[in-house]
């Protein structure tokens, strides 16, 4: 799980922690767009897998600890 924290602490500092060139974050200079920050949230809240209808009983709680490269986030289930 400690891989998983630091690869999130990458990901978040890549979006929003500032470069020496030119003023721009690191996602900005490699992919020359402002990165997308709303999907951004509390690293460990408390978070719930979608399941789809047929496969569902109950609700797998999990906590959030990282995102995919898509925006998609990444969760540890208990």
């Amino acid at each position: 799980m400690r891989a998983e924290l630091v690869t999130t602490a990458e990901y978040v500092l890549n979006r929003t922690g500032k470069s020496s060139v030119e003023g721009a974050n690191p996602y900005e200079l490699c992919m020359k767009k402002k990165p997308h920050l709303k999907n951004l949230r509390i690293i460990s809240s408390n978070c719930y897998e979608h399941v789809p209808v047929q496969k569902r009983k109950e609700m797998d709680k999990g906590y959030l600890v990282g995102y995919d490269c898509d925006e998609r986030y990444r969760i540890w289930l208990k």
